[in-house]
């Protein structure tokens, strides 16, 4: 877009793309803390997850093409007031269920579903853009 601008680091609301990243590992990291609940309270079914048995300390394995997400979730540690914030509700969610995890750095080559997804033609109907992007989930 001809004249766009990015919003200072500075201005209010602002929310670095490494925080948007990290909340985006947040919220998985909550949803599966919240399936595993389910299945503690027979609303699911382990044995669709952990087909052998569940694990006393299960493993979960987080992707991300965002190098600073990798650092905060290993290290557990930010030097950004945004990143110490947003890794002390990680850490809430950690102390919640015993689940151990492990993040792993995605080549930005191999993140082909999120970049799909996020740089859809938007020039296209909703339609065949949805298509498109289902077509890169299913493949």
């Amino acid at each position: 877009m001809k004249g766009a601008t990015r919003p200072k680091s500075s201005a209010e609301g602002f929310v670095h793309i490494n925080a948007l990243e990290f909340i985006v590992v947040i919220i998985q990291f909550a949803a599966v803390i919240t399936r595993l609940e389910d299945c503690d309270q027979g609303l699911s079914d382990y044995g669709v997850y952990f087909p052998n048995r569940p694990p006393n300390i299960p493993v979960w394995l987080v992707e991300s093409k965002n190098m600073v997400t990798v650092a905060w979730e290993r290290k557990a540690t930010s030097a950004s007031l945004q990143g110490q914030g947003l890794v002390s509700i990680c850490a809430e969610l950690l102390w919640h269920r015993h689940i151990q995890t492990r993040c792993d750095h995605l080549a930005g080559s191999l993140n082909v579903v999120a970049d799909d997804i996020s740089r859809n033609d938007f020039s296209l109907s909703f339609l065949p853009a949805l298509k498109s992007c289902t077509r890169s989930i299913l493949c």
